[in-house]
């Protein structure tokens, strides 16, 4: 009952729960870590095991190959190797499968824990009924049920390649993100670039661009009509329309990419999420609530950030100083010019 082990009736539980309490017990930590480990030696493979729940639309064939290069999903099953926990993978949009269908298969597999991949549609709803289990979430687009979830700080992550573009020289930044992609990630992208140009001076203001269907022309006409110095973008489609035009990158327009985690296109400056290091949060996470026994809805679910690290490439390069920098010339008094910050 002080183990909060479901086995047991909620009343009964809650009843020893409050004498314990009266009578001032406490757990300690240090013995509770040694029984777990005892317990878990003793347990049968069957039960070492943490399900990562793909609600993505993949491929019929072969999904898992998907998988395999996604840095969220390795670093999860590397964090679950080293619990010595198998971390089975199960498609909820795999044909003929139902929600009702995946609880059974779960329980029936004696499965407590899930790391659920969230799909890319925003704001979604999972129909699966997870009071069974100890759940994570990955990033914010599943809007419910809602859990304890792991995300990159896209905020910060924002910030991060300003600052660094900054101190490389740029000044005139513009950014171009998908409406529906900025959705995924609860608007955090727009709200750090529109936190960051409050700042500025109006003549190095460059309006986001968020359409809601990214198009090469509409791209090409936003660029010419702004002439933005570099772009942030998690878009490596952006990068590929402005090469194709004939736009040198960098010598003409440098390029950020927000998402270096998944990004194919090679020599690419910008954000590395850490999204191996938020699956193997993911994991710690549920793996706690295991051992503490908390399964299903949390009364407060916790949102656990992991910040991301910027990486040098060869799409930005250093900026020559504004006229307004430059030193004056020898014997020449220097004239006060009111410069930007």
């Amino acid at each position: 009952a002080l183990r909060n082990d479901p086995r047991l009736p909620l009343a009964t539980r809650q009843k020893v729960q409050a004498v314990a309490s009266h009578l001032g017990y406490r757990a300690n930590p240090l013995i509770s870590n040694l029984i777990s480990s005892i317990k878990k030696e003793r347990m049968p493979p069957e039960l070492g095991v943490v399900a990562f729940l793909d609600t993505r639309k993949r491929p019929t064939d072969q999904p898992e190959l998907a998988l395999k290069k996604d840095p969220f999903y390795l670093g999860a099953l590397r964090r679950a190797e080293e619990f010595g926990y198998r971390l089975d993978v199960l498609h909820l949009q795999s044909p003929s499968m139902t929600s009702r269908r995946m609880k059974g298969i779960l329980q029936a597999r004696g499965i407590r824990g899930l790391v659920i991949n969230s799909s890319h549609i925003p704001r979604g709803h999972l129909s699966l009924d997870v009071s069974p289990f100890a759940c994570a979430l990955r990033g914010y687009s599943q809007l419910r049920p809602n859990l304890h979830r792991v995300c990159h700080n896209h905020f910060q992550g924002l910030l991060l390649a300003i600052h660094f573009l900054r101190h490389l020289g740029y000044r005139r930044i513009g950014m171009i993100v998908n409406q529906p992609t900025d959705t995924t990630v609860n608007e955090q992208w727009s709200a750090g670039f529109l936190s960051y140009q409050q700042h500025l001076p109006a003549s190095l203001r460059i309006p986001p661009y968020l359409p809601k269907k990214l198009l090469k022309d509409e791209v090409l006409r936003w660029y010419r009509r702004h002439s933005p110095e570099v772009i942030l973008s998690p878009e490596g489609a952006v990068y590929r329309w402005l090469r194709q035009a004939g736009v040198a990158i960098p010598e003409r327009v440098g390029f950020a990419s927000l998402d270096l985690d998944q990004s194919t296109e090679p020599g690419l400056a910008g954000i590395w999420q850490n999204l191996a290091e938020a699956g193997a949060a993911a994991v710690d996470m549920v793996t706690a609530q295991m051992q503490r026994n908390e399964f299903g809805i949390p009364p407060i679910p916790r949102l656990l950030l992991i910040e991301g690290v910027w990486r040098d490439g060869a799409s930005v390069r250093r900026q020559p100083p504004s006229p307004a920098f430059l030193p004056a010339k020898r014997g020449a008094p220097a004239k006060p010019r009111k410069v930007p910050a």
